[in-house]
């Protein structure tokens, strides 16, 4: 809508770009509204966790929570929205992940879910992020924190980052 109103055009054909994107978020909305409850529930999780993830760490989140799982299983489960073209397989941090086709998707996705919920798989996640090493996900420290910013207890993204300065501080950086 911008472009099209910095290039001289009328504002009615502007505000078509901003309908175009509310119809776009409603067939989303109407496509996630057709998945089974357990794939339309892994793709919320899936949003949660990122715009892009590695296939482990979602799966790692998930041990944390009810209902985990094989790691086989969660790969075939994450296959399964690939084929449905909602995902994208893809490598991230040199490591099996997926993206979302559409970032579209992920927010509609994200915001489909209760706020309660999204907070307490935002804690999973950064609990899983934890037990990784540093350096051997991507995103580090930040990542953590972020999370946990969006968990319930947003007061301990304290502790990550005073333990990452430290660790830095310990190597000279």
């Amino acid at each position: 809508a911008r472009a099209r109103m910095a290039s001289g055009a009328t504002f009615s054909a502007a505000w078509a770009d901003v309908r175009e994107c509310q119809d776009a978020r409603e067939l989303w909305q109407l496509r996630l509204d057709t998945l089974p409850s357990d794939a339309r529930e892994l793709l919320r999780l899936c949003a949660v966790v990122g715009e892009e993830f590695e296939a482990v760490l979602l799966w790692r989140a998930l041990q944390k929570g009810p209902g985990a799982g094989a790691l086989a299983d969660v790969m075939g489960r994450l296959g399964a929205l690939a084929a449905e073209r909602l995902l994208v397989a893809t490598v991230v941090g040199g490591v099996a992940g997926y993206r979302f086709c559409s970032p579209v998707l992920r927010d509609v996705a994200y915001r489909s879910w209760p706020a309660h919920d999204r907070a307490r798989w935002h804690a999973l996640t950064a609990q899983a992020l934890a037990q990784i090493p540093w350096g051997e996900h991507t995103g580090g420290v930040a990542r953590v924190a972020s999370h946990l910013l969006l968990s319930p207890d947003a007061s301990r993204a304290v502790a990550p980052l005073q333990e990452a300065a430290a660790h830095l501080q310990a190597l000279g950086n």
